[in-house]
């Protein structure tokens, strides 16, 4: 079924949607679904372990990027790991992580924010699965690498 909402667009973002046709609802549908696969294809491409991704729920949460600042994901898990030995609390080896992460393209930065940003907002609600569970499923992760 479908569901209708109301959604505010920046004069960009609003020229981009009417570059694209007068079905402003399809449009968007469609567009968000093509955005959605291709972050599930993209997190699909970068594989991380558990403790990384714990290592990277953990240092980003709050953490907000503009699609500008994206690509600069690696330089907030380095600050993290630096200033918060996120890197010692997760048995997860910092450089090499940042290093991985410096080495991504903008859209699997993007994917991997996507990731986190899905995990804080599952986590609150918590619909019966434990937050291993979670961070496995949402990063793609095996059931039984735990990264150690």
């Amino acid at each position: 079924m479908k569901k209708t909402v109301g959604v505010y667009f920046t004069p960009e973002t609003d020229m981009a949607i009417k570059q694209r046709g007068t079905n402003r609802s399809h449009i968007i549908a469609r567009d968000l679904a093509r955005l959605y696969r291709m972050y599930e294809r993209a997190l699909r491409e970068v594989p991380v372990t558990y403790n990384e991704a714990s290592l990277l729920v953990d240092a980003l949460n709050g953490y907000m990027p503009d699609i500008a600042s994206a690509k600069f994901l690696w330089a907030e898990v380095e600050d993290a790991v630096r200033l918060g030995e996120l890197d010692k609390k997760w048995q997860v080896d910092g450089t090499v992580l940042v290093e991985k992460l410096r080495g991504l393209s903008l859209l699997h930065c993007m994917a991997l924010i996507d990731a986190v940003e899905r995990f804080w907002v599952l986590s609150e609600s918590e619909n019966g699965e434990t937050l291993d569970r979670m961070i496995k499923k949402i990063f793609n992760i095996l059931a039984d690498d735990k990264g150690v």
